[in-house]
C-alpha cells in the first residue's frame, strides 16, 4: 500500500500514531493498476499475434512462390500460425475469466494480479513453447542444409538475447509487480 495514500491521525487518548486509509484514493490507485495491467497484457497478446501472423504469412508466401527453403518454410509457417492460434485461444480464455472478477476494490486488485500472472505465463511460454521449438527447428535446418559460421553466430546470438531479455523482464518487472499487488491484497484482506 502506498504510504502517500494514508492519512496520519493522532489519537490523543492513547498517545499513539494510528493510520486511516483514504479508501477513495486507494480504490483509484487500484483501478489504475488494474487498467495498466489490462493494457499491458492486451498489448503483449495483440503484438505477439500480429508479429507472428505477419512472419508466418511472409514465410508461407516464400514457400508458395518457390523462392524459399521448400518444406522447411512450410513447416515453419504452419508452426508459427499454430502459435497465433494458441495466443488467440489463450486471450479468449483470459477474457472470459476477466468477467468473473467483481469490480470492488479487492476484485480490481485480484484482476490486476491475474493480468500480471497472464504476462508471466506468456513470458514462460515464449521460452518453452516458442523460442525453444524455433531454435531446434532452425538448428536442424542449418545442420541439414549447412550454414556459415556467421549465420550460426547470428542465430545463436539472437536466441540467447531473446531468452535473456524475456528472463530479465520477467524477473525485474512482472514478478516484483505481482508481489507488490499480492502484498497490497494481503494488507487489505487483513484489515
Amino acid at each position: 500500500m502506498d504510504i502517500e495514500q494514508m492519512q496520519k491521525i493522532w489519537d490523543s487518548q492513547n498517545q499513539q500514531v494510528m493510520y486511516a486509509i483514504n479508501e477513495e484514493a486507494l480504490y483509484d490507485s487500484i483501478r489504475k493498476k488494474s487498467k495498466s495491467a489490462e493494457r499491458r497484457i492486451n498489448k503483449v497478446e495483440l503484438s505477439l499475434m500480429t508479429i507472428n501472423f505477419v512472419v508466418a504469412t511472409i514465410v508461407l508466401i516464400d514457400y508458395l512462390k518457390g523462392s524459399g527453403e521448400g518444406l522447411w518454410d512450410l513447416g515453419l509457417s504452419l508452426g508459427i500460425y499454430g502459435t497465433v492460434a494458441f495466443l488467440y485461444i489463450f486471450r479468449n480464455r483470459r477474457k472470459s475469466l476477466e468477467e468473473t472478477f467483481d469490480r470492488t476494490m479487492l476484485g480490481e486488485l485480484n484482476y490486476a494480479i491475474s493480468s500480471t500472472d497472464s504476462i508471466i505465463r506468456i513470458s514462460w511460454l515464449m521460452i518453452t513453447a516458442y523460442i525453444l521449438p524455433i531454435m531446434i527447428f532452425s538448428v536442424s535446418k542449418m545442420i541439414y542444409q549447412g550454414a556459415s559460421l556467421n549465420k550460426w553466430l547470428l542465430m545463436m546470438g539472437a536466441f540467447a538475447l531473446s531468452y535473456t531479455l524475456i528472463i530479465i523482464e520477467r524477473k525485474k518487472m512482472h514478478l516484483p509487480r505481482k508481489r507488490r499487488l499480492e502484498a497490497l491484497r494481503d494488507k487489505l484482506e487483513g484489515e
